[in-house]
């Protein structure tokens, strides 16, 4: 019997000791899941821990073209290339990549804390940009444009009513195909006259290109509108005379094949189809201007009480945003950044930034230009980067950073792609700066192009440059082998 009682106890006692060890290892891994929890927590709110407690960190994302570049990062090299990624304090930093046969390329920020900074567009310039002009193609080139997709390149030459269409999809191998556009698209022109062609766009789709006829019949000057698809060069549409309506804006479609928005001679925004050769009610009356982003339709109309109205067109509903007084050079983009639309304006004085402009409450902030006036405003295509420009003066606003950038360029910059842009050293003549959008990285290239663009994956870089009085079509190599 008393054997019996010792095993019981035994028994209990043993039990009782699995479940405070139990106990202690469930604890243990708590605690220990815990402090993984609230240590990746510290981590993902941007701090880390060292020697002197918690300190709060932020992450810079590198990437460049081409990329294997080394970097420094405050005067320090790292261990590793591009594309990568640095965890740095915040604070102040500065940024430098190197490439062997390139220029450096080098940027001073600041980061707050848990802040993902991305400097993924850093282009390096070969030091010995080797360049040679692209085959076949003639010397008298008057204007050039290049498709949305970067894959074909319209050029106009001299004299009136001559054309290439140049396939630059393999940079190393373009194709060149001359034409004219149908004699019987143009309308006649009064004898002794002389009518002028210019190119105005090409559609988002890469497909169509928009040209202007302008000439004089009857003693009175007149415009017409020609679209020509690429895959048929034999082939245009006279819009102006087909719709038998006056134009004095026009713009493709971005989400419609053969579709046109239009201002015509009453000041009537509509939208002309050609598939079903229709024009629509006026969708804004008395309208100035119009820009497009996707499916949202900017305008600037001046409305019966003599001011200007910025207002947004919208699956067929009308909303004014903001209205200034007449004498005010006002232009205006409707841009979507992260998943969030603003309309960027300006009023020839101040820039105004209005996020979600289609909501009952948009809220509208004032951007600091830090310029005497406004002459012209852009944006680019993922609506990120705002410039604006007087004089030479051009000041350029992140909005991902909050950054504000100022810098001088004597002619107008454009955009080469999202990040980069060029402008010329000197009106009409002079050679091209390729810059960051903010002014930084400037490389003065040896060329006297009128206009630059890159290829799509950045390895050749295509110019319209004026040599002994002709202009030829250039290619230059961004890839040093």
């Amino acid at each position: 019997m008393d054997k019996l009682k010792r095993l019981k106890k035994d028994i209990k006692t043993v039990r009782r000791n699995e479940l405070i060890v139990r106990i202690l290892k469930y604890a243990a891994m708590t605690v220990g899941a815990l402090a993984l929890l609230a240590f990746s927590f510290v981590r993902v709110v941007g701090n880390r821990i060292d020697t002197d407690g918690l300190k709060p960190t932020a992450l810079l994302q590198l990437a460049s073209s081409p990329n294997g570049a080394s970097i420094f990062v405050d005067d320090v090299e790292k261990n590793f290339r591009t594309p990568n990624e640095v965890v740095l304090d915040i604070g102040s930093h500065a940024v430098k990549m190197t490439l062997n046969g390139y220029h450096d390329w080098q940027k001073n920020f600041d980061m707050v804390q848990g802040q993902v900074l991305w400097l993924n567009y850093a282009l390096f310039v070969p030091t010995d940009l080797q360049t040679d002009d692209v085959a076949n193609v003639a010397n008298n080139i008057r204007d050039m444009v290049k498709s949305r997709d970067n894959k074909w390149i319209l050029l106009q030459h001299l004299p009136f009513n001559s054309f290439s269409m140049l396939s630059v999809n393999n940079p190393t191998n373009i194709q060149v195909n001359n034409f004219s556009l149908p004699a019987d698209t143009l309308s006649p022109a009064d004898e002794g006259t002389e009518p002028d062609l210019a190119i105005v766009e090409g559609d988002v789709g890469s497909r169509y290109f928009l040209f202007k006829y302008s000439f004089i019949s009857g003693g009175a000057e007149k415009v017409e509108y020609i679209y020509l698809d690429r895959t048929n060069l034999k082939v245009a549409y006279n819009l102006t005379r087909e719709f038998a309506i006056d134009i004095k804006q026009i713009s493709f479609h971005q989400h419609g094949e053969r579709q046109f928005y239009i201002i015509d001679s009453g000041d009537n925004l509509r939208l002309l189809d050609y598939n079903n050769k229709s024009v629509s009610a006026p969708l804004v009356e008395h309208a100035l201007k119009f820009s497009q982003y996707d499916e949202k339709l900017t305008s600037i109309s001046l409305d019966s009480k003599g001011e200007k109205t910025v207002g947004v067109t919208y699956r067929g509903k009308y909303r004014a945003i903001k209205t200034f007084d007449v004498a005010a050079p006002v232009d205006a983009y409707f841009v979507n950044y992260y998943n969030k639309d603003h309309v960027v304006v300006t009023d020839g004085k101040t820039i105004f930034n209005i996020a979600e402009p289609l909501d009952d409450a948009p809220k509208e902030t004032e951007l600091d230009a830090g310029l005497d006036k406004i002459d012209w405003l852009r944006v680019n295509n993922s609506g990120r980067i705002i410039l604006a420009g007087s004089a030479s003066a051009v000041m350029s606003y992140d909005q991902e950073t909050k950054h504000r950038g100022e810098y001088q360029a004597p002619t107008r910059p454009y955009f080469v792609d999202d990040f980069h842009v060029a402008w010329r050293t000197a009106a009409g003549s002079g050679k091209v700066v390729l810059a960051d959008f903010d002014g930084d990285n400037q490389y003065t290239l040896p060329l006297s192009g009128q206009t630059i663009f890159l290829s799509n994956d950045k390895k050749y870089l295509f110019s319209l440059q004026k040599i002994d009085d002709k202009n030829v079509l250039q290619r230059s190599k961004m890839i040093v082998d």
